[in-house]
């Protein structure tokens, strides 16, 4: 089981995830954030934006590490996990 705490003033609260779902989890948010790059490329288009628009993506996703490959592994050694 993986504990995820609330980054809040609150004490105590959090969910308990089992621990083999984790990974699905994680691949489905990088998944998901990978697809709001894509957005946001779109919306800078449409505003007509250009050149800021692309540096801001761009500033984004390197901030970021959005587009970055995921590795599981790496994500959790970096936490101090075992994937």
């Amino acid at each position: 089981m993986v504990q995820v705490n609330e980054l809040s003033t609150r004490v105590g609260r959090h969910i308990d995830l089992p621990r083999e779902a984790l990974p699905a989890l994680l691949t489905s948010v990088h998944r998901d954030l990978v697809g709001f790059v894509a957005v946001l490329v779109g919306w800078a288009e449409r505003l007509g934006l250009e050149p800021r628009g692309g540096a801001l993506v761009k500033a984004i996703d390197r901030d970021f590490a959005i587009t970055t490959p995921f590795d599981l592994a790496t994500a959790c050694e970096a936490q101090g996990w075992h994937a």
